[in-house]
């Protein structure tokens, strides 16, 4: 996770929209040499974010939502703006606030995984905000989401306004327990990876292209 700066708001990466499932995009991945790696990260352009409002005080995000927060004891409990129950956490021994994302409406904690809400659904959803990797043009990113095991990853692209997930998994390339660890989109179809390795012991990382189709 990016570290993030305690205090009230501050702009970090995004443009919302929604979600959806794409037939039509597919990912293909290749080991590279040490020397390719290098000739392509040469090659990257330079990434201005898209800009995100991040809450990371507790406090201002109870103000914001208006008493949609209400702590009873240990726990957390969540609400609609109806006061209908959305969601209630054992805050004090599972999770912990970590941010409030206004212009979504989620709320991330941080615990034994991720646990990223939707304050208009209700949904827990597997993309950190913190965590999002866009291309040069916007119209690609790279998420990530801790599931208590291992990090998965995706490759979505915009398309009017909804965001669609490649067909092929990114984390399905990736074996459980490794990580990327460095990542760089160099134009709209590629970006190349450094992923760390659990097996077998110390081996070296990969440097990996991929390639959207």
């Amino acid at each position: 996770m990016r570290k993030i700066v305690s205090g009230l708001v501050m702009t970090m990466l995004f443009i919302g929209s929604a979600i959806a499932n794409s037939d039509n995009m597919d990912l293909s991945i290749q080991v590279i040499s040490e020397q390719e790696y290098q000739q392509l990260l040469a090659q990257a352009p330079a990434v201005i974010e898209p800009e995100l409002e991040v809450v990371v005080s507790l406090e201002q995000a109870q103000a914001m939502l208006g008493g949609r927060f209400i702590f009873r004891e240990d726990t957390l409990w969540i609400t609609y703006e109806s006061g209908k129950e959305l969601h209630h956490i054992d805050y004090q021994h599972e999770f912990q606030f970590v941010a409030y994302f206004p212009q979504e409406q989620l709320l991330l904690f941080d615990g034994y995984h991720d646990l990223i809400l939707s304050l208009d659904t209700g949904e827990s959803i597997t993309d950190n905000p913190l965590n999002r990797q866009y291309n040069a043009t916007g119209d690609w990113r790279m998420i990530s989401y801790y599931n208590s095991q291992f990090i998965e990853y995706q490759i979505q692209r915009d398309v009017a306004g909804e965001w669609q997930e490649t067909q092929t998994r990114f984390g399905s390339f990736i074996e459980p327990y490794n990580e990327i660890v460095e990542f760089h989109w160099l134009d709209d179809n590629r970006f190349i990876y450094t992923e760390t390795v659990v097996t077998p012991e110390e081996a070296e990382p990969r440097r990996v292209l991929g390639t959207l189709q």
